[in-house]
């Protein structure tokens, strides 16, 4: 494997921003979370399987949830599987 006589791992398909948050949570138990970064977050965290954020995310977008936003966060839910978000929406 070319990462073992290399310093570097290329993660392909993640972006910097949801690597980061990823990190931030690996370091410190917390992910700060907002609407405009969450898919991002969830992207990262489906990508290299950490559930932890994945059910922080899923948390985050049930409690934000309003009239205004539902089909936004349908289809953020139905993008990244996220049969909960899609079961409090129905």
């Amino acid at each position: 494997m070319k990462e073992a006589t290399s310093n570097v791992v290329a993660l392909q398909g993640i972006c910097p921003e949801g690597l980061k948050k990823i990190i931030d949570f690996i370091y410190s138990g917390e992910v700060m979370i907002g609407m405009d970064d969450v898919c991002v977050i969830l992207d990262a965290a489906t990508h290299l399987q950490i559930e932890h954020v994945v059910t922080f995310c899923t948390e985050f977008l049930v409690e934000q949830l309003t009239m205004n936003n539902c089909l936004e966060i349908g289809n953020i839910a139905s993008q990244f599987n996220l049969s909960e978000v899609d079961d409090f929406i129905n």
